[in-house]
């Protein structure tokens, strides 16, 4: 029987292996995206691959890491190797105008990003532009790029801090006014904390942007829109919203499809 039962299994998964396509990729260490605990690999990125996985099967596509014991790659390296040719694909890249020119992207985003304001839920302050912030004290994480784009705003009070970790504890004590970053790693961290329930995000964003699935030049545009159709499902159905939302709670914004994300409903 336990020979019959590896038959079997073998008949089952050849196909799926033989005759399929297996789309390299790599992950980058960046909690909420992708991060280890213990022994497992966790992240919003690592778990829409692994619902992708399980809605590209009946087309015989499969994404898997190229280095399974050693998945995870800097950012820089990553994009390199993708470049390259050496991985395939990257869940969770902004598109830029430069990026474009070297890679091609998926045409549904995976999640919204926003550069918001942190503050404690006692205050009532909204974010109403630059005027808004004079004389708050606001923290920021050191060698960010929403700290970069903080010290263009005149008339406030920055801290520069190592970690999220950090710039929380010194909201909770009122040692600041605001922390200046974005949703994803503010909410996931709060939640790490366990005082998601004692701050808000301000409801007007400093600005917002989209995270897509990157390809290399050599992955064909079939299978790129059998990915997108796949997405588009998740997108329709909840299922990218949820994912996230294990991560980050029920105060991340969702991802509203319009014009520009459209692609096919999959049969």
């Amino acid at each position: 029987m336990k020979y019959l039962s590896i038959f079997f299994y073998f008949i089952i998964a050849l196909p799926f292996y033989a005759d399929g396509v297996i789309l390299e990729t790599a992950y980058q260490f960046s909690p909420p995206k992708y991060y280890p605990e213990g022994d497992v690999i966790k992240g919003v990125c690592y778990d829409i691959i692994t619902e992708l996985n399980e809605r590209l099967r009946v087309d015989s596509i499969k994404i898997q890491p190229k280095n399974p014991k050693g998945p995870f790659r800097p950012l820089k390296r990553l994009l390199y190797d993708l470049k390259k040719g050496k991985i395939d694909m990257f869940v969770g890249l902004a598109k830029t105008a430069d990026r474009e020119q070297i890679y091609q992207f998926s045409t549904v985003p995976v999640y919204e990003v926003s550069s918001v304001f942190a503050k404690s839920k006692k205050d009532s302050f909204d974010f109403r532009g630059s005027i808004s912030l004079k004389g708050k004290k606001i923290s920021y994480l050191r060698g960010s790029k929403t700290g970069r784009e903080l010290k263009k705003i005149d008339g406030i009070i920055t801290q520069g801090v190592p970690k999220l970790t950090t710039a929380l504890e010194k909201l909770g004590y009122g040692k600041v006014d605001l922390i200046f970053y974005h949703n994803m790693g503010l909410l996931f961290t709060a939640k790490k904390l366990g005082v998601l329930d004692r701050i808000d995000l301000t409801k007007t964003s400093y600005g917002i942007y989209y995270q897509y699935i990157a390809f290399n030049k050599q992955i064909s545009s079939e299978i790129i829109e059998k990915i997108d159709e796949a997405l588009f499902e998740m997108m329709e159905d909840g299922s990218l919203d949820r994912i996230v939302q294990d991560y980050l709670g029920a105060s991340y914004k969702p991802v509203v499809p319009d014009s520009t994300h459209q692609a096919q409903s999959r049969e």
